[in-house]
């Protein structure tokens, strides 16, 4: 059976959120077997961004900033490399 990791990245935190992505995320479970599945919080920097998606991060409220937490994502990533060999 060959490995796969699917890795989806929210910026919001919380339940409603993480449910939210599953549904996004949904077709490509069709496709693969995900090895693991998680969600992390992610980084909106508004000056990267053109208008429109600034517009859009304003209209849903989207909190902006970087909400990685790198230690949680390092642990995560550890667990990893054992089910990869």
């Amino acid at each position: 059976m060959t490995n796969r990791i699917h890795v989806a990245c929210a910026t919001r935190a919380g339940s409603t959120a993480v449910a939210e992505w599953a549904k996004h995320t949904a077709s490509a479970r069709d496709l693969i077997i995900p090895t693991d599945e998680v969600f992390f919080e992610g980084m909106i920097d508004p000056a990267r961004l053109s208008f429109f998606d600034r517009l859009a991060v304003r209209l849903v409220k989207s909190p902006v900033g970087d909400r990685r937490n790198r230690d949680r994502i390092a642990a995560w990533a550890d667990t990893l490399a054992p089910r990869l060999t």
